[in-house]
């Protein structure tokens, strides 16, 4: 049977969980030049570690593999286009025998990301797993990965007896243990189940047999889209216990030259319909839900991803670079389009966004600010020019979070910021609410969190679903501290209500970075 497009509404949210992938492709003009991220991998004594690979984005669709030279150091271009929120490199070295990972920042600029980093690849934690089929027999050459944190760690395979030994970093987490060969079936497990003391007894997994869902991906003229990844996402057995999903290879298939890709291995017996989404910098991010027959067949209509450009300078004209420039759309269901770009040395950016929705455009920044430029409709194969910004130093919106009322700091919880702008015209709009810009602040080791804005009206919200509105003119600061003690102050225009917050829950989520 035909796949359904789901159409509920999602919050869109940018705090740094997750693969850049999913809104930041590169742009259709070039740009600046790329992102040269270099660094050294050496191991726990310092010693350089030659013929390690440096993965960003490890095991993904967007994989991008650098090696090691001699004296452990190594060069990734990525880009410029594109932002490294929250995105992470992982050193393998010694066969996955040895990692170490490094973590962008998800506010770091373009001058930090090219300092030189420094990986310490560590002896690896590792997992023994036995593979079975549906009646009991061992699987030779199925791919084994324990996952953690969204992440997928190195893929090992399965021998003659249907064992393998997967391999994580000592010092991360491993919430999932997974495997999956071609046209046989995908076993997952929790954590409990693979967690354990080094050495541990090996951990069962059993393949199939599989449910099958076969896609056609064509472009917006009906032409078959090749080399267009899918990605699987969210498995569940249990209501009550966590689902699995994180964008890795072991969750995709990709589209031959006539646009058709076979999920010939997907587990049978999940609580919830099975959600595809195109992992491509060209198109946009928007899930099909397939939910009835065993054996399924969709059509997925992808949509081209529209630039949106500007210039950004500072209050004396001039250009204003490496300034991030942030896009969130509103207007088709819950896949809402996100765009991130930094600017270039001559302040102008472009950046990627889905098409079909009207979007808040707002810069974000720790000493600059500007007046969010609200209701830009991106239209399907008509890119958008002229989304231009003039600096000032803004408003500070700081405070300090803390547990409870007069309690202990609460380091490291966050507050989160909504501005509302304009409702989507009728013919974009699907669902209810309007347009919103929202971001994200953690707090410091004191407790202490901090935004940088123009002239709005915002709403903060704390840990627990506290709220304060704030009105921002021409204020030098404008403090709230969290949790919010007797009634919020009303900003002008008339009483707060916290329904009218603009956002709303699904179990689904996009697999976004880190949000």
């Amino acid at each position: 049977m035909l796949a359904r497009l789901s159409r509920k509404v999602l919050a869109c949210v940018l705090a740094a969980t997750g693969p850049a992938w999913a809104s930041d492709g590169e742009g259709p003009l070039g740009g600046p030049r790329p992102l040269r991220l270099r660094g050294v991998v050496v191991d726990e004594r310092g010693s350089p570690l030659a013929g390690a690979e440096v993965r960003l984005d490890a095991d993904t669709p967007t994989e991008r593999v650098a090696a090691t030279g001699a004296d452990g150091g190594f060069i990734l271009e990525e880009p410029a286009s594109r932002t490294l929120q929250g995105r992470s490199l992982l050193a393998v070295a010694e066969g996955g025998r040895r990692l170490g990972v490094f973590r962008y920042d998800a506010a770091a600029s373009r001058a930090a990301c090219e300092v030189p980093t420094r990986i310490v690849a560590r002896p690896a934690r590792s997992i023994v797993a036995i593979v079975s089929d549906a009646e009991g027999r061992p699987v030779a050459g199925a791919e084994v990965q324990a996952v953690g944190e969204r992440r997928a760690y190195p893929r090992a395979a399965t021998d003659a007896d249907g064992r393998a030994t997967a391999f994580a970093p000592a010092e991360a987490p491993v919430e999932w243990l997974v495997a999956r060969k071609l046209g046989v079936g995908f076993d997952f497990l929790p954590a409990a189940a693979a967690d354990g003391p080094p050495d541990p007894a090996p951990v069962a997994l059993t393949l199939g047999p599989p449910r099958v869902i076969r896609l056609r991906a064509v472009d917006e003229q009906g032409r078959p889209a090749a080399g267009v990844a899918f990605t699987a996402w969210f498995f569940q057995r249990d209501e009550n216990r966590t689902g699995l999903g994180f964008n890795g290879r072991i969750m995709s298939a990709t589209t031959d030259a006539e646009g058709l890709a076979a999920f010939d291995w997907l587990p049978a017996g999940v609580a919830h319909p099975i959600t595809l989404f195109p992992i491509d910098p060209r198109f946009a991010v928007r899930r099909t839900v397939v939910e009835g027959e065993p054996d399924e067949s969709a059509t997925v209509r992808l949509a081209r991803l529209t630039p949106i450009r500007g210039r950004v300078t500072l209050p004396d004209g001039s250009p204003a670079r490496d300034v991030r420039v942030t896009a969130q759309g509103r207007g088709f269901g819950e896949d809402l389009g996100v765009g991130l770009a930094r600017t270039a040395d001559d302040g102008t950016y472009a950046l990627d966004a889905a098409p079909d929705e009207m979007y808040a455009v707002s810069v974000d920044d720790a000493d600059w600010a500007a007046a969010t430029r609200r209701g830009v409709l991106v239209e399907a194969g008509a890119p958008v020019d002229g989304v231009d910004f003039r600096l000032a130093r803004g408003t500070l919106l700081r405070g300090v979070v803390r547990e409870r009322p007069g309690g202990p700091l609460a380091a490291g919880a966050g507050v989160r910021l909504y501005e509302t702008t304009v409702a989507p015209p009728d013919e974009v709009l699907i669902g209810r609410e309007g347009v919103f810009r929202t971001s994200y602040a953690p707090a410091d080791a004191r407790g202490r969190y901090m935004f940088r804005v123009g002239p709005g009206t915002y709403v903060l919200e704390g840990p627990g679903g506290s709220t304060a509105p704030v009105a921002v003119t021409d204020q030098a600061e404008v403090v709230r501290d969290f949790p919010v003690v007797g009634p919020p102050p009303e900003p002008e225009g008339g009483p707060f209500r916290k329904s009218a917050l603009p956002f709303s829950k699904s179990r689904t989520r996009r697999p976004l970075l880190d949000q």
